[in-house]
């Protein structure tokens, strides 16, 4: 990655110049950080959408007697002192 972003050929051609010299070691910075920025927002978007299908495929579940249970003792563990005795209004 590093290397990918700093080469400048195969060396056959060298910089000469103070300011060449400068003017090559900022663009190299600057290239491994958009580098790495655009690395970041890639697995960024990848983990937004591995979220959004996740959530998709609670939403496509289908409410069978056995889940309603689960989802109703799971909200008595979180709110003990409610009164659970009302259905699905609680969940």
């Amino acid at each position: 990655c590093l290397v990918t972003a700093t080469t400048v050929g195969y060396g056959d051609q060298t910089i000469e110049t103070q300011g060449g010299r400068l003017w090559a070691s900022v663009h190299m910075a600057v290239s491994v950080c958009l580098l790495g920025e655009m690395i970041s927002r890639i697995d960024d978007a990848r983990n937004k959408r591995k979220a959004e299908l996740a959530r998709v495929e609670q939403l496509r579940r289908r409410l069978d007697e056995q889940l309603l249970e689960r989802l109703q003792q799971r909200a008595a563990e979180l709110r003990p002192q409610v009164d659970h005795s009302g259905g699905l209004s609680e969940l």
